[in-house]
């Protein structure tokens, strides 16, 4: 996610000032002068900031208009956010809100996000996209989005997707609500793809009854799931039956493994019978293997299918070293509990995770375990002292990773009343930064007229 580093000033002879937050991609892209947009239009139409839609030039997002404009481009072309977006209005799902339209996109956000997503109404598949059924998304933040469906049969409401069996790493829903009247996922309603390395903490929220599906990811049928995580809450009204399932992280499992993830979400949902802490229903070839449910779960009272890791278990693998704390959860041994209970204590004991990789997981003594996370810390100012106009002068922005795995920098953003005086250099160097480590990323100063100058810097990992 994006860290932004304030208080960062440069003086010079033009005297420069300068304030940087970074955020980091070492491309600019050339726009062409005027060549033929083959998704429809013309290049500077819709991607004024430049690309062509391949994977080594894609199509580079700085506006609304430009993000919406994926919804020309079904046959599977590629896109990189500039920049932070804030969306106003109402959105209508890329590649449309229907069961019958799609299309495929590969989207990579370079560590920056989206805020202001807004949807309501009768959308058969909601969310940024409505079906997106091939291609990946990349290193992208959602803040507080507002996703609502009403939409009771055959409905699949998410923030990313309403139906979306693609590639999802490192993305995050930042808070906000998920809300829809049948099968509602945190990220994807309906999915059988990748989730890697990523988290919600929004409030997900099903109005719907009977065979329906709501997960803190997922609602059905899961995929793989690895390094990721849910908090917020999960709140089911209606009575959920049969296959249906309510889970901190799928709601129907029924292919696929989760493993080394976790949820702490609160689930609600007091007239269902398939409900647990990471999957309500399991079912098929459904692996788990190291995860853990800390969250309070409320299912039907007396049903046998209540659990701390899955509630209704039928599948054909093993559940290994999973936990479930039974003080928190409320949830105890016997029927309809599969993994092993542990009292809070014995939770937040390192000793507990036995087989678990310490390379993926930071195990402390008096805290539950969390994953392991490169950070960025950068100076508090650099000066480029006295230049002269007109001539180009240089300084190296030193970062270095705090955290305890190593991070990338995937983009950078200059900002501010005299942004364009300042020009980031290659960010190679940053690539790949081992915890404790340091980079350099080179900042050029060129200014065309003298007094005070002064521009921020976002870098994003």
């Amino acid at each position: 996610m994006p860290q932004r580093i304030t208080g960062r000033s440069f003086s010079a002879l033009v005297s420069i000032a300068a304030t940087m937050s970074l955020l980091v991609t070492g491309l600019v892209w050339a726009q062409p002068a005027s060549a033929a947009d083959t998704c429809g239009t013309t290049w500077s139409a819709k991607w004024p900031a430049g690309g062509d839609g391949s994977s080594a030039t894609p199509y580079l997002i700085d506006s609304q208009p430009s993000l919406a404009a994926i919804s020309d481009c079904s046959a599977g072309y590629y896109f990189a956010l500039e920049k932070n977006i804030a969306l106003t209005g109402e959105w209508t799902p890329i590649f449309g809100g229907s069961s019958g339209s799609s299309g495929r996109a590969y989207l990579d956000g370079r560590g920056w996000s989206i805020s202001g997503l807004s949807i309501t109404g009768s959308h058969a598949r909601a969310g940024l996209f409505g079906v997106i059924n091939g291609g990946y998304i990349r290193n992208l933040t959602l803040v507080s989005p507002s996703v609502t469906s009403t939409v009771a049969s055959d409905g699949w409401t998410g923030a990313f997707a309403g139906d979306g069996s693609i590639e999802y790493t490192n993305v995050h829903v930042s808070g906000g609500s998920i809300t829809g009247a049948a099968n509602v996922g945190g990220f994807v309603g309906y999915s059988g793809g990748t989730i890697t390395r990523s988290s919600s903490s929004a409030a997900v929220v099903s109005t719907g009854s009977g065979v329906v599906y709501v997960g803190g990811l997922v609602g059905s049928p899961g995929g793989n799931v690895t390094e990721s995580f849910t908090t917020g809450s999960i709140s089911v009204s209606g009575a959920v039956t049969g296959t249906g399932g309510v889970g901190g992280l799928i709601g129907d499992f029924a292919g696929g493994t989760i493993s080394n993830s976790y949820s702490s979400a609160v689930i609600t949902a007091a007239e269902t019978n398939n409900v647990a802490g990471i999957a309500g229903y399991g079912q098929s070839y459904c692996r788990h293997q190291n995860t853990f449910a800390t969250g309070s779960i409320t299912g039907k009272s007396g049903s046998g299918s209540v659990g701390g890791i899955v509630g209704f278990f039928n599948c054909a693998d093993p559940i290994l070293l999973s936990y479930y704390d039974t003080q928190t959860t409320t949830q105890s041994t016997g029927a309809g509990t599969a993994g092993i209970g542990k009292i809070t204590a014995q939770m937040k004991t390192a000793a507990t995770y036995v087989g678990w990789s310490t390379s993926i997981w930071r195990l402390v003594d008096g805290s539950y375990p969390t994953f392991k996370r490169g950070a960025i810390t950068v100076g508090s100012a650099t000066s480029f002292g006295s230049v002269t106009v007109g001539s180009a002068s240089s300084q190296d922005i030193t970062v270095t990773n705090s955290g305890d795995a190593t991070l990338s920098v995937l983009d950078t953003d200059v900002t501010g009343p005299n942004a364009s005086s300042f020009t980031v250099g290659s960010l190679s160097g940053c690539a790949s930064v081992a915890p404790s480590a340091t980079c350099t990323i080179p900042v050029s100063l060129n200014a065309s007229a003298g007094g005070s100058q002064s521009a921020s810097l976002a870098i994003a990992t």
